[in-house]
């Protein structure tokens, strides 16, 4: 088992929202020393950080990653290489196919990982809308599955697109139904829908998500005066998460910038990324990037993928601190600047000064460099 040097960095702690010059040596899986000048052990491996970055390893709140005939997910390993150490599966999978999901994506992975349980029977498939039926809930297997796996599964998620729903009240009235009768949070994708927005909210209690918080579509967290929305204040106040998730149609840097510019930030940066998003969407590391041109401040970013999700997803055993004796969850990045022309999933372009890169993961004893 390697042991791992990582010289010079610049460590930043989300906590307290402070950088400090360390080593850090990697020993048998955990933070052995986190100091100024170690001297490290013989034959370990050193990782040069000069110049570079180091925090907790990231969180992508909203990923798929069931891969299995039919599904649209991405294999969870990916991320490592991206400086994403946990993610969070939005519920690709049904209880008529989280076991399989279990199995095959979830099970003997080395990143951390949790999901939501779709509503739909089968969750999320390319053949067909998943609730274009409403015949597709099965209530029973729904509460039966959550209960057996409360340690895999973080809650319920619903996606109330026309799209893929013949009825959004029906469809959140069920979920909430739901929720309420086995205690855990629900994620709804309400890109598109006519429910109103206030409706929609009034459904959801603290720990709920609303997701794809900035899409440039109905029915939208501002008003038609770029104001957001009053229900949307009143939402957060009681403890309603608002997650980015940008996915492949759903983040707008008009909607960003308006909403951050009044003080109304996301709980979390995370990517939506799936097969369909994964061409314009990338990495978690460009949508942190594009958060740097939307006006956020480095540090601000760090906890939108570190503290701030740990706190959302309520994740239990995920490292949000660098500190001696804690299983190794490292990410280590370079901050370039240098011009960079970034783009919504709308096609407006937004030129950027900052792009942040991964340089190296470390995961207890392996380390996934780059791609």
């Amino acid at each position: 088992m390697a042991d791992y040097y990582i010289q010079n960095a610049t460590v930043f702690n989300p906590v307290i929202r402070q950088w400090t010059g360390q080593d850090i040596l990697v020993s048998q899986g955990r933070i052995a020393q986190a100091a100024s000048h170690i001297s490290p052990p013989e034959g370990a491996v050193t990782i040069h950080a000069s110049g570079r970055y180091v925090s907790p390893g990231w969180v992508d709140a909203h990923v798929h990653t069931y891969t299995r005939s039919g599904a649209i997910g991405l294999d969870s390993d990916r991320f490592l290489s991206q400086g994403v150490t946990c993610v969070a599966d939005a519920g690709t999978t049904g209880p008529g196919n989280f076991e399989d999901y279990l199995e095959h994506c979830s099970q003997n992975k080395k990143i951390q990982q949790k999901a939501y349980l779709n509503l739909a029977y089968m969750g999320v498939m390319k053949q067909y809308g998943e609730l274009t039926d409403l015949s597709r809930v099965d209530m029973k297997a729904c509460q039966e599955t959550a209960e057996k796996y409360p340690d895999e599964i973080l809650g319920m998620k619903l996606r109330i697109d026309p799209r893929v729903c013949e009825d959004s009240r029906k469809a959140m009235e069920l979920v909430r139904r739901l929720c309420d009768m086995i205690g855990r949070p629900l994620v709804v994708h309400a890109s598109r829908t006519d429910l109103p927005l206030e409706d929609i909210l009034s459904f959801m209690k603290k720990g709920d998500v609303f997701a794809h918080s900035f899409a440039a579509k109905s029915p939208g967290l501002l008003d038609k005066d770029g104001n957001v929305k009053e229900a949307v204040w009143q939402a957060r106040q009681r403890g309603v998460y608002f997650d980015l998730s940008h996915g492949k149609s759903n983040f707008s840097f008009a909607v960003a910038r308006n909403a951050i510019s009044q003080g109304f930030l996301p709980d979390a940066i995370s990517t939506d990324l799936h097969e369909g998003s994964l061409k314009n969407v990338e990495s978690l590391a460009l949508t942190m990037s594009k958060m740097l041109a939307c006006g956020l401040e480095l540090e601000k970013v760090l906890q939108l993928v570190t503290t701030e999700p740990v706190r959302m997803l309520q994740l239990s055993g995920k490292a949000v601190e660098i500190r001696e004796g804690a299983r190794a969850d490292l990410t280590v990045f370079d901050v370039q600047e240098s011009q960079i022309e970034l783009e919504d999933s709308d096609g407006e372009r937004l030129m950027g000064n900052k792009l942040i890169k991964p340089y190296c993961t470390i995961l207890e004893q392996d380390i996934y460099p780059a791609w």
